[in-house]
Order: C-alpha cells, then sequence, then structure tokens
C-alpha cells in the first residue's frame, strides 16, 4: 500500500514544479500628507496664524463695542447687586492673662460664594445690542442738532439778505437825494450868478447916470439913498466923480459913508 501511495502521490508531486506560480496583487500605499506634493501639503504655522488674527479681531471688535456702550465690569456688576453681608457679631470679652492663654485669631469664612459671573459671550451680546441703539440715538441726536443748527443759520441768512437788501434801497435813495440836492445847488448857483450878474449889470448903469448928473444934484440923491446901495455905488465910481459928489452932500453923511467904505474895504484884510 505503502508503494502505491507513493506512486500516486508522484505524479503530484511531478506537476506541481510545471505549475507557474500566481502572481501576488500590487498592494497600493496609502496616501499620507507626506506622500503629496510639498505645495499640496497644508502649512501648519500659516493656518495657526490666520487662526489667532482672526480671533484676535474678533475679541478687539468685541472690547470697541463695550467701549462704546459703557459696559461696565461684570465682577463689579455681580458685586452690586449681591446684599450686603451682615456685620459680624461682637466679639466676646477678651481674658484675662491670668485665666486663659491667648487664642490666635482666626479669619472668619466667607458667609456665602460670590455670584456666578455672567458668561463672556452674553455680556458681549448685551453689550452689542446696548451698543448699536446708543449709536443710534447718538445719531439722531447728532442730525437733529445739525437740522437745527441749519436751520439757524438759514434763518440768519435771510436776515442778513433783507438788511442787505434795505441797506441797497436805504443807500439808492440817499444817492438820489444827493444828485437832487447837487442839481439844486447847480441851478441856485446859476441863478444867483445871473442875479449878481444883473445886478452889477444895474449898478454900473447907475454909476454911469450918477457921473454924469451934476456933483449937486448927485449929492442930493446920495444923501437920500440906503447905506448898501450907495456903498456900492460909490465903490464903482472913478474918484475923480466922487470927490465933488461927497464934498457937496451932507458932512455927517459925507463922514458916514466914509466910515462904511473903510470898514468895507478892510473887512477882507481883517477876515485873512
Amino acid at each position: 500500500m505503502s508503494k502505491t501511495t507513493s506512486t500516486r502521490k508522484s505524479p503530484a508531486t511531478t506537476q506541481a514544479p510545471s505549475r507557474s506560480p500566481a502572481k501576488a496583487a500590487p498592494v497600493q500605499a496609502p496616501i499620507t500628507t507626506f506622500s503629496l506634493p510639498s505645495r499640496f501639503r497644508p502649512r501648519l504655522l500659516p493656518l495657526t496664524i490666520f487662526v489667532a488674527v482672526l480671533m484676535l479681531g474678533v475679541r478687539v471688535g468685541d472690547i470697541w463695542l463695550a467701549l462704546g456702550s459703557g459696559m461696565r465690569d461684570p465682577f463689579t456688576i455681580a458685586q452690586a447687586k449681591e446684599p450686603a453681608a451682615p456685620a459680624p457679631a461682637a466679639a466676646p470679652p477678651a481674658a484675662t492673662p491670668e485665666a486663659s492663654p491667648a487664642v490666635p485669631h482666626t479669619p472668619a469664612p466667607a458667609s456665602r460664594a460670590a455670584s456666578p459671573v455672567p458668561p463672556l459671550r452674553m455680556v458681549t451680546a448685551s453689550t452689542e445690542e446696548h451698543g448699536e441703539e446708543g449709536f443710534g440715538n447718538v445719531q439722531a441726536e447728532v442730525f437733529q442738532r445739525l437740522t437745527e443748527r441749519r436751520e439757524e443759520l438759514d434763518r440768519r441768512s435771510r436776515e442778513l439778505d433783507q438788511r442787505d437788501a434795505l441797506l441797497t434801497a436805504a443807500q439808492q435813495r440817499i444817492d438820489q437825494k444827493v444828485a437832487e440836492l447837487t442839481e439844486l445847488r447847480t441851478n441856485i448857483e446859476g441863478l444867483l450868478r445871473q442875479v449878481d450878474e444883473k445886478q452889477v449889470a444895474q449898478l454900473e448903469s447907475l454909476v454911469k447916470i450918477y457921473e454924469t448928473m451934476k456933483p449937486k444934484d448927485a449929492a442930493r440923491i446920495f444923501e437920500a439913498l440906503e447905506m448898501p446901495v450907495l456903498l456900492d455905488v460909490v465903490e464903482r465910481m472913478r474918484e475923480g466923480k466922487s470927490a465933488p459928489i461927497l464934498a457937496a452932500m451932507d458932512p455927517l453923511k459925507a463922514k458916514e459913508v466914509t466910515a462904511s467904505l473903510m470898514e468895507r474895504r478892510a473887512l477882507p484884510t481883517a477876515t485873512q
């Protein structure tokens, strides 16, 4: 039997080397961070810096809102809300040194724990709400004040425009009055010149008449004339014609005429 088995097994043993061994499937290595190219690998340091900057910006915004809305310290708010602690009982009288030795003083434990502090997120949310409301109120108040200021400036501008218009109208009226007065003065001066010319012409004619008259006749008329007219006529007469007439006049009248002529001729000198 052993031989038969050996003989039966021999073909198997002889056929085994003829079979080619099966090729094993290649095992694919897992993709890890280190197997990726360097440009696809996540960098830890820049990512950490970015997250830190983002958190810092959020914290700065919270602090800014807290300062803008006038938020108080939460610990101060908690201490203000909790009631005042009762006063400690009066200590018993200290014993004498002979009675008992000195006992060291130990601080009394706190009556109760401090009230819990509200979380920062709740405080920040309330601060943001109050900050937005406060900012809105301030903005409305500033807008109202600016509106009132604008209205006041507009009112003053209108008043100044009205005053300017009144001053312009008054200046125009004054200029018109000045022009009218200037024209009136020119007319009056022209009329006065005409009157003076006529008076001078009349005096010249009278002078010629009295010069052609006899001295006695002219002297009799001079005694009856008023002093201003007589002086004007005598001043315009030639000395050779006025001397005989004055000699024929009344001595008192002639004296008065002579004195008046001296005063009239001396008047411009005294004025200078």
